[in-house]
């Protein structure tokens, strides 16, 4: 008799198949127009099956998506999402902590400041998406981390060093993919050195 298979929460899968969707996208196997379209249904995505959908086609993800719907190694950190709000007020996350997958940082009439240079990332994507509105906001990346921004502005300043964009896949190192609106604000995001480099 066979034994019943373990049920997968959909969370579960759903990291995985962004994981797999990251892969794919760092070995030019998918556009960052596919990697970002993708990635939008699999964050809503109710079900695994409608996750492991968004891998049909990739051909290294084709041959065996039940590696996917295994249950997390034990240990395993995964933080799915948190939230930042600041409102009139000055806040910063500076230092060693965990950055989750999807990031939701507000800052209305305030100064914010996120730091990830000394923090512990997720291995593929890190989904920031931002609100400013008549407030200053900083976003810092560690050096040769690669930064997608897609952030809308109106009469505004959003501003990205250029050699983001540029950076060059690291296996291993993730995605920083910044998306929002900044309106009367200023949005600047960063590298600098670590000691590391």
């Amino acid at each position: 008799m066979e034994e019943p298979k373990a049920v997968v929460p959909v969370g579960v899968v759903r990291e995985r198949v962004i994981q797999t969707l990251s892969n794919a996208f760092a070995n030019d196997l998918i556009s960052v127009a596919e990697l970002e379209d993708r990635l939008e249904r699999a964050y809503r995505a109710k079900t695994a099956d409608e996750a492991l959908a968004l891998i049909a086609g990739i051909p290294t993800a084709t041959a065996d998506t039940s590696a996917i719907v295994q249950q997390p190694e034990p240990g395993a950190v995964s933080v799915p999402r948190e939230r930042l709000r600041s409102i009139l007020s000055s806040q910063s996350r500076r230092g060693v902590w965990t950055v989750p997958r999807a990031l939701d940082v507000t800052g209305v009439l305030s100064d914010t400041t996120i730091d990830l240079t000394d923090a512990t990332l997720p291995r593929d994507m890190v989904d920031i998406h931002v609100n400013v509105v008549f407030a200053n906001m900083t976003i810092v990346v560690p050096q040769g981390i690669r930064v997608v921004n897609r952030v809308g502005a109106f009469a505004a300043n959003v501003e990205s060093e250029p050699a983001l964009d540029l950076a060059p896949m690291k296996p291993g190192a993730p995605v920083v993919r910044i998306t929002g609106n900044c309106v009367f604000g200023n949005l600047e995001i960063v590298s600098k050195f670590t000691p590391d480099d």
